[in-house]
């Protein structure tokens, strides 16, 4: 994925491959199209939430304009929002699909920032899992970034994290300080 994000591969390369490669390693004849389309629809059926996800936007939702930013696949994305009813918490959801440009491009966030009211860089953060597409992005666009780090993985030097937070509950008190 990291090759999608540098512009390396596109998108239709990174589904058609990893079937393929996956096919040859089994021994199998399959079509890499067919198999992209199951696994879609059933990559977007239900969804989780990670514990506390759901009281976070509550909480935010409250005080905060909320906006999605996603680089995944629109139709998997869509299904998921809608399962899990989430849509109600954000002014708009940015998926790379449908803009064209794939976080951490600045395009990508540029075109986003165009379409939100009021919309100044001091005052944003981008709260994401992603070094590479979150962070990275957030940087490259000059907003203030957040690493959602759970699992405590070691930072990397090249794509520093303004703030890092391991436990949801813990965002609130940290958007309270900027």
């Amino acid at each position: 994925m990291e090759e999608l994000e540098r512009r390396e591969i596109t998108r239709e390369q990174v589904i058609t491959e990893r079937f393929e490669q996956l096919f040859a390693q089994l021994g199998v004849s399959r079509s890499p199209a067919e198999a992209n389309e199951l696994y879609k629809r059933f990559l977007g059926i239900g969804h989780f939430f990670m514990p506390g996800a759901q009281e976070l936007l509550e909480e935010l939702y409250s005080g905060y304009e909320l906006y999605l930013v996603s680089n995944g696949t629109a139709t998997v994305q869509d299904s998921r929002i809608e399962s899990a009813g989430i849509a109600r918490y954000f002014k708009e959801i940015f998926i790379s699909q449908r803009l064209g440009y794939d976080k951490p491009q600045v395009e990508f966030f540029n075109y986003c920032f165009e379409r939100m009211p009021g919309f100044t860089k001091d005052t944003t953060i981008i709260i994401g899992d992603s070094l590479t597409s979150d962070i990275l992005g957030g940087n490259n666009a000059g907003i203030h970034t957040c690493w959602f780090n759970p699992k405590g993985k070691p930072p990397r030097a090249d794509i520093p994290a303004e703030y890092e937070v391991r436990e949801l509950r813990r965002i609130p008190a940290l958007l309270e300080t900027i």
